[in-house]
């Protein structure tokens, strides 16, 4: 899928970065604390415009110092992975489509028991059913009842509440949405990503699909 997204031009930074994370995110029990983990928090950041990118830098070259004496000493096959794994998260001199598809295959070295249907599945939870025809969230619905629209869906991407998601098909509906994408998905949704689909074009509604993240 990653490929056909690469093949179809929709591809971007923000989206595949969002997908990163989300897998890392699932696969965080096994991931090492310390900078492992620093530098997915700092990927996070980045995407949400709390980290410039020189701070990105700073910490891909401490997960990268990290990664090459492991090559060398070789301790264990979990470790690498996830090194790998924290390290793919905040390259940025490579292709998106690359990034995807590296994330998703040091994930599954590390997580072998996750089939491979799940990381489409998170795919499409952030690129959304038509990546080339992405859903338009008018400014009316944003200031529909006084914000209440922005600020469900503010709620749901700090809390993670996914059973909130029909209640924002509600509201969206009520307020104008006839968008049966939109309402379907919102409606049918059994977990939350944060990179959403339509929570992340609620939050980011001026945000083109090739934009460029950070600062």
């Amino acid at each position: 899928m990653i490929g056909h997204l690469r093949d179809t031009g929709n591809i971007n930074e923000r989206k595949i970065r969002l997908f990163a994370i989300a897998c890392c995110r699932r696969l965080w029990d096994s991931i090492p604390k310390g900078a492992c983990r620093d530098t997915i928090d700092v990927s996070e950041r980045y995407i949400n415009g709390l980290a410039t990118k020189e701070e990105l830098k700073k910490q891909y070259d401490i997960i990268d110092s990290l990664y090459e004496r492991e090559e060398i000493e070789q301790s264990s096959d979990s470790y690498s992975y996830a090194l790998s794994l924290a390290r793919w998260a905040a390259r940025q001199d490579r292709g998106m489509a690359e990034m995807g598809q590296r994330i998703v295959h040091y994930a599954m070295l590390l997580k072998p028991d996750i089939e491979a249907i799940f990381y489409a599945d998170l795919l499409r939870d952030i690129f959304g059913p038509d990546p080339g025809n992405p859903p338009k969230i008018v400014p009316q619905l944003l200031t529909w009842n006084d914000g209440t629209i922005l600020r469900m869906a503010e709620r749901i991407n700090k809390e993670g509440t996914w059973k909130l998601m029909p209640i924002l098909a509600d509201a969206l509906e009520e307020a104008g949405c006839a968008d049966p994408r939109i309402l379907d998905h919102c409606r049918n949704c059994t977990r939350y990503v944060r990179g959403d689909w339509v929570v992340d074009a609620i939050l980011h509604p001026r945000m083109e699909m090739n934009q460029s993240i950070g600062r």
